[in-house]
């Protein structure tokens, strides 16, 4: 399908560069989405990605470990609560979850998780540590039994143990586990047919082998994913990404099914300001805003996951791009080159 906005001779040059991607070596395999506010999307692919140890050419109906970019689904659900009254951002957490007042948490509030300014100590991180058996709830558990690594609302640090604790205010205010209640509120109204938690043993359908690189011995995509880790065990697609990000742009019949046109704005505003991996950074309500790239709007609301994966949501362009690969770790140039290539396409 066509991109009206977008010129095809420079869409072309889009293919282009993320080809020069994968001859260079940086990434193995990829696909790269693009979606618009008329419902119209259009995906590029290249190189080879491991599927039950086998290489095939990337596919847009490869399923990828999202690894971060999970975290704005886990803020939508939250968000959800909030729309229907059920959950009050600025309220403390501890009004609805009494347990999490331990070790001095009474004021920190769903705001603060949100907008990783809650100090919530990231030593209750134990999903992404060694080899475990703990279960979710246990990890759960550890979250809400943490201390602070400083006062909330006192500083900035960008940490993932607050997601087990939004998991469980979903759980508690809908009555529904928040891995069922991510597909019943979220994935199943927008058609996201292929975005789930996958908690069973390998192999999932379609699913991208990780190639995980450093110091890890390749268990921690596999144990983030079995856990259904709110804050990156999320495993989707290029178009279902593409589809999500459109429910973010004001007039699609996903934005309308989704969040009101208030917490979409509240959405675009900066919440809170840090420093994240020698880089300042605006923050959102559970996105980063703008995100890597030159010509995207101010109001942009981005993530992006260790595995290699990013969403941006341009709500003055109009326009979603989502990034799907099989590389960790990419580099945060590497993302703004190909949003830069993008834009670049838009009609003059």
């Amino acid at each position: 399908m066509s991109l009206p906005r977008l010129d095809p001779v420079r869409l072309a040059l889009v293919e282009h560069n993320l080809e020069r991607l994968v001859d260079s070596g940086v990434i193995a395999g990829a696909v790269l989405g693009v979606g618009d506010a008329a419902g119209n999307a259009w995906f590029s692919t290249s190189g080879q990605v491991s599927v039950a140890g086998s290489l095939e050419p990337a596919e847009p109906s490869h399923r990828f470990l999202l690894t971060s970019v999970n975290k704005p689904f886990t803020a939508t659900q939250v968000l959800l609560l909030a729309d229907e009254g059920l959950l009050d951002l600025d309220a403390p957490v501890a009004a609805y979850l009494p347990e999490f007042a331990a070790h001095g948490k009474g004021a920190v509030t769903t705001m603060h998780l949100l907008t990783h300014t809650s100090g919530l100590s990231d030593t209750a991180n134990l999903v992404e540590g060694p080899t475990s058996s703990r279960t979710a709830d246990d990890f759960i558990a550890a979250a809400l039994g943490a201390g602070l690594a400083f006062e909330p609302g006192e500083g900035w640090a960008y940490g993932s143990p607050g997601f087990w604790v939004m998991a469980e205010l979903v759980n508690r205010l809908t009555g529904t586990r928040y891995t069922d209640a991510l597909v019943a509120r979220i994935a199943e109204p927008l058609g996201l047919d292929d975005t789930r938690y996958e908690l069973d043993a390998l192999p999932v359908d379609r699913y991208v082998d990780a190639r995980t690189e450093g110091d890890w011995d390749g268990h921690l995509p596999e144990q983030v994913r079995r856990a259904g880790y709110p804050a990156g065990g999320l495993v989707s697609t290029a178009p279902d990404l593409v589809r999500f990000g459109q429910a973010f742009l004001d007039g699609t019949p996903e934005a309308e099914s989704l969040l009101s046109l208030p917490v979409r704005e509240r959405l675009r505003e900066r919440h809170a300001t840090g420093w994240n991996l020698g880089r300042p950074v605006e923050w959102s309500l559970g996105w980063e805003r703008r995100g890597p790239g030159n010509f995207q709007s101010p109001r942009t609301i981005f993530h992006y996951g260790a595995s290699g994966t990013a969403l941006w949501v341009d709500p003055d362009h109009e326009l979603v791009v989502a990034l799907v690969t099989a590389n960790w770790w990419l580099s945060y140039q590497r993302y703004a080159e190909v949003m830069n290539s993008v834009l670049g396409a838009i009609r003059a």
